[in-house]
């Protein structure tokens, strides 16, 4: 035992000592007396112990700071190492650098990619449509673009009637089957704003409250919220309209129209086109007609023959749906017709029928020598015979 340990242990003898004190001795004096010692002393130590720790720790710091002063390297101060786990230190060089672009990327090509490809390029033209379906099925190819190029709800095209300032669905692509197949008059909606103002039209905060009176190419609210539509001029003139919408906000913008635009410039290339091969068309077919007509190998030998070559003439001149050829009977001084063809399921007038020549179509012709042509007869009661 050093002395250091007993002077711990004399010290710490004193505390019992004054504890017994203070419970042996009645005097109320001595007591308190006693317990402020006991009070002053353990204190006393404490802060002994702990000055003891301060300075020991202190004097430890003093004996170790020469020793790592003699220790230091006098290059450590004029240079710095890296400390790596790896002994040898790869760097990236010309030859083994890689831009991430040109990494190869897992591409996950369906087995089936070739031969759906080839079914979409090779797509057959339906048989026995005309011009006008072989445009149709140009635009429904255009409309299926935009669909899914723009993830579109709906993408149609419009027809624009002048004349009679009306709009009417050609072709549309939609994820709805409550398209309204109707003609649109000209009203407060966003279609007739693209037709009045000739310009392009963006919406992309549609509220449900305003979906209804905005939007009129539904039968139901759809909960349609951007809408995009652009004019489609042909010979400086508005004939359609292309548009697309979709259920989510700010799904269109000014980009967008201007890639619609360029579609509207295919479209107006496509229909010059269509236009052009479709006027030869008709030219030809006419042509052919009247060569029918007035081939010098057809003999005439009766009035049939005469009323079968007008027939097969008229086929290339217009599509008609009902052929009503009408003359005139000197003895009976009455128009009636001789030769009626009806291509419809409707009831129409048989031959042998009599013409009245007032208030109807056919006489107003003969009375005043002038053609008839009237574009749709259900707007009034009108008699054709």
């Amino acid at each position: 035992m050093d002395r250091i340990q007993r002077k711990r242990i004399l010290i710490f003898m004193l505390i019992p000592i004054l504890a017994v004190l203070l419970f042996i001795t009645e005097n109320m004096v001595i007591r308190i007396i006693v317990a402020m010692l006991l009070v002053i002393y353990v204190a006393f130590i404490i802060f002994l112990r702990d000055s003891s720790k301060y300075s020991e720790s202190f004097d430890n710091r003093e004996e170790t700071a020469p020793f790592e002063e003699d220790e230091k390297d006098p290059e450590i101060e004029e240079s710095f190492q890296i400390l790596s786990n790896h002994k040898k230190i790869e760097v990236i060089t010309a030859d083994s650098y890689r831009p991430e672009s040109k990494l190869s990327k897992p591409t996950l090509k369906p087995p089936d990619l070739k031969e759906r490809f080839e079914e979409i390029v090779n797509e057959v033209l339906p048989e026995g449509i005309d011009h006008n379906g072989q445009f149709t099925f140009v635009i429904d190819k255009i409309l299926s673009v935009l669909k899914e190029a723009y993830m579109a709800h709906t993408a149609l095209f419009f027809w624009y009637n002048k004349k009679n300032e009306k709009l009417s669905i050609e072709k549309f692509i939609s994820s709805s089957t409550d398209i309204a197949q109707r003609k649109f008059d000209l009203e407060d909606d966003i279609l007739s704003k693209i037709v009045q103002k000739g310009e392009p039209e963006l919406l992309n905060d549609i509220s449900p409250a305003a979906e209804t009176d905005v939007i009129r190419y539904y039968n139901s609210p759809q909960g349609i919220k951007s809408f995009v539509g652009v004019p489609l001029f042909y010979d400086k003139r508005l004939i359609a309209i292309i548009v697309i919408d979709s259920k989510m906000s700010d799904a269109f913008g000014v980009e967008t129209i201007y890639a619609l635009g360029r579609f509207v410039r295919v479209i107006t290339i496509i229909i010059a086109i269509f236009e052009e091969k479709h006027s030869d068309t008709i030219s030809q077919q006419r042509l052919k007609g009247l060569l029918n007509l007035m081939n010098p190998d057809f003999k005439f030998t009766s009035e049939q023959d005469i009323l079968t070559a007008l027939e097969k003439s008229i086929k290339f001149f217009i599509p008609w749906d009902a052929y009503a050829f009408i003359y005139y009977h000197p003895l009976g001084k009455k128009f009636k017709t001789i030769k009626v063809i009806n291509n419809t399921s409707l009831k129409y007038i048989g031959d042998n029928f009599d013409i009245d020549l007032n208030e109807t179509l056919v006489g107003k012709s003969i009375l005043t020598g002038m053609p008839v042509k009237i574009d749709d007869t259900s707007k009034d009661e009108f008699i054709r015979f």
